[in-house]
């Protein structure tokens, strides 16, 4: 459980307000360093729809979520059409912020420290930015438990002259293989019929958002009333 917690952690403590990397002249150390601080802000807002609404703004801003899509979809990601390929960004998006944004979060003590970055050398022009994370519950202050230090790495694309990130890895686990992980276990149960499998994934993420009473609005725009025919 403190493994997944640090890797929720990890995963949302850098979403931030996207910062044009041409307007400031940031490196990705910098922005990450900077980004760190908002998101934390926002996961410890009390107002349920405040906290949503800022993360999901967060999310679209600084995560290049069609790329991480396709990336955890792999070769099947071209049989699908634009509006498939929609459906599945937004119901991963959407899944990850009612699952795991549902409660405020507070820390008795939190510490992120980028070290550096490193080039891939990829045509995606990405790079690898390491840091660690260092990060203590109010309960384990008042008991006096140590701090937990995790290392973090983070693949970060400069698209359109801003930064984006594609991809979180703590103590050597990336998000996108666990989700993709999580994405063929779903095929095969389905015999492979990725139409199914996509539903399903709105089915999840349609159901975790009214677990934590949104409106009827949001809800629709999570899964449609027709669920996808087989084909």
């Amino acid at each position: 459980m403190r493994i997944r917690f640090a890797f929720l952690v990890a995963l949302f403590a850098f979403f931030g307000t996207c910062v044009s990397a041409a307007a400031e002249n940031l490196t990705e150390e910098a922005w990450l360093q900077n980004q760190g601080n908002q998101f934390i802000q926002a996961l410890g807002l009390y107002d349920d729809e405040e906290r949503f609404m800022r993360l999901r703004t967060l999310i679209d801003t600084t995560f290049d979520m069609q790329s991480m899509a396709k990336r955890v979809v792999g070769s099947r990601w071209t049989s699908l059409d634009a509006d498939m390929q929609g459906r599945f960004v937004n119901a991963f998006k959407s899944y990850v912020i009612y699952v795991y944004a549902a409660k405020p979060i507070n820390f008795g003590t939190i510490d992120f420290n980028v070290k550096d970055a490193v080039d891939i050398g990829n045509y995606n022009r990405e790079s690898r930015v390491s840091a660690s994370l260092t990060l203590q519950t109010q309960t384990g202050v008042q008991e006096g438990m140590q701090p937990m230090t995790l290392p973090v790495s983070f693949v970060v694309m400069l698209k359109g002259g801003s930064f984006r990130i594609v991809d979180v890895s703590l103590n050597g686990l990336s998000l996108i293989s666990f989700v993709r992980g999580v994405f063929y276990r779903e095929m095969q149960q389905n015999k492979n019929n990725i139409y199914v499998t996509l539903h399903a994934l709105e089915k999840t993420a349609y159901n975790a958002a009214q677990g934590n009473y949104q409106t009827p609005d949001v809800l629709n725009e999570i899964i449609r009333e027709n669920p996808y025919e087989e084909r």
